[in-house]
C-alpha cells in the first residue's frame, strides 16, 4: 500500500506543479513545466532507492527483445492515431473543442511537443509505476501506469487515447526490460502527429507511408502471432484490482471531476 500511495502522491505533486506553470507564459512556462517532471521523479526515485537493483529500466539491455518489439510500434501508434481521431469528432459533434497552440516553428515543437514530453512522461508514467510497483502483478502494473498517464493529461478528450496508449507503452516496457523502447514510441507518436498538423500540405503523402508500414507490420505479426502471443500472455495475468487502494481512487476522481469542470 505504500508504494501505491506514493506513487499517487508523485502524480498529485506533478498536477499541481502544472497547474501552477499555466500562470506563466513563454520560456517561464515551459521551464516550470519541466521542473514539474523533474522533481516529481527524483522524489519518486528518492522513495524508490531501497531497491537500486529496480533501477534497471533504464538501460537498454535487451537487443533482441527491443528488436522484437519494433513491429509493434505502428499498430500502436495506427490504433492511438484512430482513436484519437474517433474521440475529437465524436465530442466535436457535441460542440467539445480541443485546444492547444503549437506555435510556427517545426523545430520548437518537435522539442517541446515532442521530444521532451516523450522522454519525461515516460519516466513518470513508466519508470515510475515500475520501480515503485515491480513486476509481480504485470496487468495491475499496466492497468495502473495507464490511469495515472491518461489522468496526467488533465483532458476529456485525450482520455480514451492516452489510457491505450499507456497500456501499449508499459507492455513495451515490460516486453523489453528497458523504458527506451517506450520513449522510441511515444516520441513517434508525437512526431507524426506534429508533422501531419505542421504539413498539411504532405499530409496525404504522409498517411499512405504510414500506411504501408503499418500493413506490413500487421502482415509480420500475422506471421509470427504465435511468438507475440506467447510473449505477451504473461502481462495480462493477475489481479488489476489490488493496486486501486483508497489513495489511487481518491486522486482519480478529484482528477475526472477537474477534467469535466476544464470542459
Amino acid at each position: 500500500m505504500k508504494s501505491q500511495n506514493t506513487l499517487t502522491l508523485c502524480n498529485a505533486i506533478f498536477i499541481l506543479l502544472f497547474a501552477i506553470s499555466t500562470f506563466f507564459d513563454g520560456f517561464l512556462r515551459s521551464s516550470f513545466h519541466l521542473f514539474a517532471y523533474l522533481i516529481t521523479i527524483l522524489i519518486g526515485v528518492w522513495r524508490a532507492s531501497e531497491e537500486t537493483d529496480k533501477i534497471a529500466p533504464l538501460k537498454l539491455s535487451d537487443i533482441r527483445a527491443t528488436a522484437f518489439s519494433l513491429p509493434l510500434f505502428p499498430p500502436i501508434l495506427a490504433l492511438t492515431m484512430l482513436v484519437a481521431l474517433g474521440t475529437s469528432a465524436l465530442f466535436s459533434l457535441i460542440g467539445i473543442e480541443g485546444t492547444g497552440a503549437l506555435g510556427d516553428r517545426f523545430g520548437v515543437a518537435l522539442l517541446e511537443h515532442a521530444l521532451l514530453p516523450a522522454v519525461f512522461e515516460e519516466l513518470l508514467f513508466r519508470y515510475l509505476p515500475l520501480i515503485l510497483l515491480g513486476r509481480e502483478n504485470p496487468r495491475g502494473l499496466i492497468l495502473t501506469s495507464a490511469i495515472f498517464f491518461a489522468l496526467g493529461h488533465v483532458s476529456i478528450l485525450h482520455l480514451p487515447y492516452a489510457f491505450l496508449a499507456g497500456v501499449c507503452y508499459m507492455t513495451l516496457v515490460l516486453l523489453t526490460g528497458s523504458i527506451w523502447p517506450s520513449i522510441l514510441a511515444h516520441f513517434l507518436n508525437n512526431l507524426l502527429s506534429l508533422s501531419l498538423t505542421f504539413f498539411p500540405e504532405s499530409m496525404m503523402l504522409i498517411l499512405i507511408l504510414f500506411a504501408l508500414v503499418t500493413l506490413v507490420s500487421v502482415l509480420y505479426l500475422i506471421l509470427n502471432r504465435r511468438d507475440y502471443i506467447d510473449r505477451i500472455r504473461p502481462y495480462v495475468v493477475g489481479r488489476s484490482h489490488e493496486f486501486l487502494t483508497r489513495g489511487p481512487i481518491l486522486y482519480a476522481a478529484c482528477l475526472l471531476l477537474l477534467c469535466v469542470i476544464t470542459l
